[in-house]
């Protein structure tokens, strides 16, 4: 079939975008003569062996398909390449599962909504339904929860605020969208670091590069770059990369992961020194031609990862 999408994405450099869990919606401008053809090549390539080798969808570590992740592999396959013959074909997969991925039961799982909803858009797809369902899971303080038959339960965290934020805004749902970016705001601590647990009060105990990283794209896309809200996010990423270029998760030290959701991040609001530090390290953790043809283009979690060949 024709590919659904009614305007293009401008595409990403690979490193900051291809297999890093959650990535941003945004297209950044960055000089594209920084973008090695090889490596986005490449990393094309791997995404669309591993959506034409599942012959429809990608199984998770649990050994089931996993939604969230085809999710993650196309909006990367996307903004890589968006003329990708694999684009139809892997959304023609995952389209029938996304009611069942949102909702079980009479629950709505929010968090799930927020990021279909956004994935949707950046494929140039709009769900009345599945809109009209985030709208209302947005309460008046902006906070977005969980529903049980229409009635709302459980906060989602912060991370899928972000989500919902970039959602929002996207398909034009602007005051639905003002309240979710004002609650949001509203959880960026005095360091401009953001925790994972969404709270009224927030303790600021522990914060996170990753939902820092979601919020300062989400924030960028509200209220523009340089608002002091956005900018003491962005001052807080910088904190967490190390002399490799590197970002270091809370829960699991430097990975591939986060410093792709902190590079996009500053290829966003144009950071071009920080981006390409974050690139370089990202460079440094993806496989190349010298690799097996398996893992070529793929990314490893962390630089000891590549050595043992894990992607």
């Amino acid at each position: 079939m024709a590919h659904l999408r009614g305007k293009r994405t401008i595409r990403w450099s690979a490193a900051t975008v291809a297999l890093a869990t959650g990535v941003s919606l945004l297209a950044p401008q960055v000089v594209s003569a920084q973008t090695t053809t090889t490596s986005t090549e490449l990393a094309v390539q791997f995404i669309e062996k591993e959506f034409a080798a599942a012959n429809g969808l990608i199984s998770g570590p649990a050994g089931t398909p996993d939604i969230g992740l085809n999710q993650d592999l196309l909006l990367s396959l996307n903004a890589l390449d968006p003329d990708s013959a694999e684009i139809d074909a892997a959304y023609a997969a995952i389209e029938p599962k996304l009611e069942g991925y949102v909702s079980v039961a009479d629950s709505v799982l929010s968090d799930r909504l927020a990021k279909t909803v956004a994935f949707q858009d950046a494929l140039g797809v709009r769900d009345a339904d599945f809109i009209a369902q985030l709208v209302s899971a947005v309460q008046e303080n902006g906070q977005i929860k969980n529903l049980k038959n229409g009635e709302a339960t459980t906060a989602i965290n912060n991370f899928s605020q972000a989500w919902g934020v970039l959602a929002l805004h996207r398909v034009g749902e602007t005051e639905a969208a003002e309240r979710a970016t004002d609650f949001l705001e509203t959880q960026v601590c005095s360091d401009g670091g953001v925790q994972l647990a969404s709270a009224v009060e927030p303790t600021c105990n522990s914060t996170d590069s990753d939902v820092t990283a979601m919020a300062a794209q989400a924030l960028t896309l509200a209220n523009g770059a340089q608002d002091p809200t956005t900018q003491a996010t962005l001052d807080y990423l910088v904190t967490t990369m190390d002399e490799t270029g590197g970002v270091e998760n809370t829960w699991t030290g430097v990975n591939s992961n986060s410093t792709g959701l902190v590079g996009s991040a500053f290829a966003l609001v144009g950071d071009k020194e920080n981006y390409l530090k974050a690139r370089g390290y990202l460079a440094s953790v993806q496989f190349g031609q010298d690799a097996a043809p398996s893992l070529q283009g793929a990314f490893a979690y962390k630089a000891e990862d590549k050595e043992n060949s894990q992607v």
